[in-house]
Parts: C-alpha cells; sequence; structure tokens
C-alpha cells in the first residue's frame, strides 16, 4: 500500500473511532470557549480603563510604537470632547503635539500644541498654556516660519511676562534671538540673548545650563560680526559656567572655541595653553567630534608659530577621523590645512594632493569658502611652477567664488594672483 492510502486509511479508521470523536469535539469546545472568555475579558478591561490609565499607556507608547500611541490619543480625545472634560483634552492635544513632531507631521504637531494653548488658556492654567505655546514656536523656529514665529512671540511674550516665570521669559526671547541668528540678522539676535541673561540668575543647574548657553550663542553672534574681543570675552563667560558645573564635554569644546577667538586676536600663548587644556579634557572622555575639532584647532596654533610637524600630525590625526566617518566638511578643512602645511614645507606636490581632495569633493557640500581657499592654493603652485594657463583657470575660480560671498579681503587678495599671472604670460594667456 502506498503512503497515501496509508494516510487515508488512518484517518478514516480514526472518523468511526467513537471515543477519539468524542474527544475530538470536547477540545474544540474548550478552544472556542477559552478564546470567547479570553476577548470577552479584554473587551471588559479595554471599557473600564480610566480615561487616566489610558492617556498613561498613549504616552508611554510614543517612545515604542508612535503610530499607535497617536491613534490610541485621538480615539480618546474624541470622548473627552464628547464629555466635554477640558483638561483631558488639553493633555491628549499635547501629547499629539509632541507625538506627530516625532513622527514628522509638522502641520498636525503644530495644530495640536496651538489648541493645547487653548484649552489650558480656558483653564486658566498659565503655566501649561506658555508651555504648550513654547513647543509651537520651537517648531515654528525649526521649520524657518520666521514671519509666522515673530507674530506668535508677540502674543506670547506679554503672557509670559505677566505668568512671571523667568526660565518661561528667558526661552521666549531666546527663541526670538535664535530667529534673528539664523536670518543673519546678529545685532538683533544680540539684543534678544542679552536681554535673556538677566532672567538667568537662578543657581539651579537647569538654569546655570542655559546661561552657559546663552553666553555661547552671545559668543557666536560676535563672531559673526568678526569683534574679536567680545567673542572671546563670552566664550570666556560659558566657561566659567562649565567649569562651575563639571560639564567636561562643554568644557572642552568651549576651550577649543576660545583657543580659536584667541588666535585671531593674535594671542598665540594663550590660544595653545586653551587648546592644550582642550585636548587633555578629550582624553578623559568619550567625544570623536571634539576631539576632532580640538586637534584640528591645536594644529592650526601650532602651524601659526611655525612648529610644522606638530602641526601636521595633529591635524593629520583630524583628517584621518574625518575620512573614517565620511564627514565632507571635516575632510574639506582639515586636507586645505595639510596643503597649507606642505606649502610651508615646500613639498608643493604634497600640497597638490590635499587641495585636490577638497576640490573632488561632492559639490554643494564643501563651504563655499573653503573650496576657493583650495583654488586660490591651487592657483599659487601652478603659477610658481610656470603653468599659467592652469593657475588662471583656479585663481578666477575662486575670485568667482570670492566674490559670490562678497569675502572683500580674499577678493583682493586673489585679484592680486590674477594680475600677477597675467604680468607673467601675457602672450602665453592670450593663445588659450
Amino acid at each position: 500500500m502506498d503512503l497515501t492510502s496509508q494516510v487515508y486509511t488512518f484517518f478514516v479508521n480514526r472518523i468511526y473511532n467513537s471515543k477519539f470523536l468524542v474527544k475530538a469535539l470536547l477540545f474544540a469546545l474548550f478552544i472556542s470557549l477559552s478564546s470567547a472568555y479570553a476577548q470577552e475579558t479584554t473587551s471588559y478591561s479595554l471599557i473600564n480603563e480610566s480615561n487616566a490609565g489610558l492617556l498613561k499607556r498613549a504616552e508611554l507608547l510614543m517612545d515604542t510604537d508612535v503610530i499607535t500611541s497617536i491613534e490610541l490619543s485621538k480615539a480618546l480625545l474624541l470622548q473627552a470632547q464628547s464629555a466635554d472634560d477640558t483638561l483631558l483634552s488639553a493633555k491628549l492635544h499635547n501629547l499629539l503635539g509632541k507625538a506627530n513632531k516625532k513622527n514628522n507631521n509638522i502641520n498636525e504637531s503644530l495644530h495640536h500644541f496651538l489648541q493645547s494653548s487653548v484649552y489650558y488658556s480656558k483653564l486658566n492654567d498659565s503655566r501649561n498654556q506658555i508651555k504648550a505655546s513654547i513647543n509651537y514656536i520651537n517648531i515654528l523656529l525649526e521649520e524657518k516660519r520666521y514671519d509666522e514665529l515673530t507674530t506668535r512671540i508677540e502674543t506670547l511674550l506679554p503672557t509670559t511676562l505677566v505668568y512671571g516665570d523667568d526660565f518661561f521669559i528667558a526661552q521666549v526671547l531666546l527663541t526670538k534671538g535664535d530667529s534673528f541668528y539664523e536670518q543673519k540678522k546678529y545685532n538683533d539676535a544680540i539684543t534678544q540673548y542679552s536681554s535673556a541673561l538677566k532672567y538667568l540668575v537662578n543657581k539651579d543647574e537647569q538654569i546655570q545650563k542655559q546661561l552657559g548657553e546663552t553666553y555661547k550663542k552671545l559668543a557666536q553672534s560676535y563672531k559673526r560680526l568678526e569683534n574679536r574681543e567680545q567673542t572671546a570675552h563670552f566664550y570666556t563667560k560659558a566657561l566659567e559656567i562649565y567649569t562651575n558645573l563639571d560639564d567636561l564635554k562643554l568644557m572642552a569644546r568651549t576651550l577649543n572655541t576660545l583657543a580659536e577667538a584667541q588666535r585671531y586676536l593674535d594671542n598665540l600663548v594663550l590660544a595653545l595653553d586653551y587648546s592644550t587644556r582642550a585636548l587633555e579634557i578629550h582624553k578623559e572622555i568619550d567625544d570623536p567630534v571634539g576631539l576632532a575639532k580640538a586637534l584640528l584647532g591645536a594644529g592650526i596654533i601650532y602651524r601659526h608659530i611655525n612648529l610644522y610637524e606638530k602641526s601636521l600630525k595633529h591635524i593629520n590625526e583630524a583628517y584621518l577621523y574625518y575620512k573614517k566617518v565620511n564627514n565632507v566638511l571635516g575632510i574639506a578643512k582639515t586636507s586645505n590645512q595639510m596643503g597649507l602645511l606642505y606649502t610651508r614645507l615646500k613639498q608643493f606636490d604634497q600640497a597638490e594632493i590635499f587641495y585636490q581632495i577638497t576640490i573632488d569633493l561632492p559639490k554643494g557640500m564643501v563651504e563655499e569658502k573653503t573650496l576657493a581657499s583650495a583654488l586660490r592654493e591651487m592657483a599659487v603652485i601652478n603659477y610658481e611652477s610656470g603653468d599659467l594657463v592652469s593657475a588662471m583657470q583656479y585663481a578666477k575660480k575662486a575670485y568667482v567664488t570670492y566674490k559670490n560671498k562678497n569675502l572683500t579681503s580674499y577678493i583682493s587678495i586673489t585679484a592680486r594672483i590674477i594680475a600677477n599671472i597675467y604680468c607673467s604670460g601675457t602672450v602665453i594667456l592670450a593663445t588659450h
């Protein structure tokens, strides 16, 4: 008998076996009843679970399953609105604002934060009304919706001032300052940041961290305005705060930026001291990005004091890190610095290799000033080697880039290079 026939015979015999049939029917009935009971129990649990419990569940789900969190919150919001539960509606709108932001539903997030603010206003809960509004304006800042942001801040600031919470007032002023900073209105940004300082006097750790961040923002604004003295002053103030907080990562990074500020002031000994301290702290912490920046900063200072071998060592370490993580901006900056060093060492073949690395990086991913510097230096190298045609091509590209960025001092330097090339080979250049 083949296998199919054997199986068929087996089942036929079993079907006619009354004991087997009774057992099978009882087992099926047990499974059916168990399933029905489980469903009934689950349904009963969901129906009778409190609104507070469901809200808590939606909050917890936001970190693991944001879609389910949103759907549960929306269903609960409908119930809250039907029951005219203003407080629960306010909380759910706030949760939906956070969840939709996490899920990148920006307009939905804005809608819910705004509604949350409205509901809290009805409850005369100014604190939560302001918190929801701050979440709202921060999204507007991230989305670069500056006109709308300005309007909302003008509405929010009076409410915040009346409520009188210094930290909230500072947050609104800082958001306004950040808006001006992103629009390159640095003097206006400085005005807002400076206004925020008087509200950041509490010794609470959170307030002190915000104070340090505000000093840093003031330093960055003055740096954009090329006010070197004020840049160094506010980085120093930020460093004092981070030192008091014993925040090693922020200390190391601020020391590095302070070293750069002092380098621009030509205080090279002080700059090197700050840079060395930054590197010492970086040996104790896990901050590879900050370490790479510190290595680059130290290398530039060593180049300025003519310690080229030390400079090469530090910058090469930074270059290798940026190459490893494929950080295009970092590769461009460090390869340019390597090119400058090899130029100083009169190793022009090596210098050319590194400038070419910058030039060959993906278009649009390198800062224009960095790219223009590589083009300018390649023009000089080709000029010195007698390749005037290539020199002119590089120089003109650099000139156009500097012109587009309105970098006056660099424009004049590049113009002189072009003039020198013309003077050295008018006849040769005219034929190309």
